[in-house]
């Protein structure tokens, strides 16, 4: 046998009354346990809601299924109003009578439903609601605000040498460079009938500042370089 713990929540928003109101739909929780006080961890769970009218042993007015799954803490879930229903629709009840909600579980490890026996829904002009559950690790509160951002990490490790890559086509030849002498020796008379371009050794004599050094046939005449 299953125990399921007794305390859950029935939240109706925007109802200013409960005649001829049109509930759409009524959150619903609650914990699983087995006999022995341990949770029902992530099973998968048959869900049977049954609302009676008046007391726990009234007519039944109203019935759906839910297949759904157990939480990490045992907890499960459901929307009262959006499971497959089983005579009329939700939309449809007449919620001017007292109400009262029998909730049948059985996780597929079970053979048998078991019943939370029966609770009445509670009401005031703007929802409809029970005692919350108490959670057994503590509930989870508002999300906070976004906290600062944090300082910079360290830098990892260098990567590993990627591969060598794919050897590139040949580039295009260069273009030729100066014409050099076979043999540079200093001299004092420039080479006879020169070419552009054409370089030689002077000894000073026929540099503009008398020292040793190149000269170049540049656009038909001889220039100190």
């Amino acid at each position: 046998m299953i125990n399921i713990v007794k305390w859950f929540v029935f939240i109706v928003c925007s109802m200013a009354s409960l005649l001829s109101a049109q509930v759409e739909s009524i959150p619903y929780q609650t914990v699983l346990e087995d006999r022995n006080g341990d949770k029902l961890i992530a099973l998968d769970t048959e869900v049977q809601v049954i609302l009676r009218e008046t007391s726990n042993s009234g007519n039944e007015v109203y019935s759906e299924l839910h297949s759904t799954r157990t939480g990490l803490n045992g907890e499960l879930s459901l929307a009262i109003g959006q499971g497959e229903p089983q005579s009329i629709e939700f939309r449809e009840l007449d919620w001017s009578q007292p109400m009262y909600v029998e909730i049948k579980f059985k996780p597929n490890a079970f053979s048998d439903f078991s019943s939370n026996g029966g609770t009445k829904l509670l009401s005031v002009p703007y929802a409809l609601f029970s005692l919350r559950t108490t959670c057994l690790q503590g509930c989870p509160g508002a999300d906070g605000a976004d906290g600062p951002q944090g300082p910079e990490g360290p830098q990892g490790p260098q990567g590993a040498t990627g591969a060598t890559g794919a050897i590139g086509p040949q580039g295009f030849a260069g273009i030729d460079g100066v014409a050099g002498m076979d043999m540079l020796r200093l001299t004092t008379i420039p080479p006879e009938l020169p070419v552009e371009n054409e370089l030689y050794l002077d000894d000073g004599t026929n540099r503009a500042d008398g020292k040793v050094g190149f000269r170049q046939f540049i656009n038909g005449q001889w220039s100190d370089i």
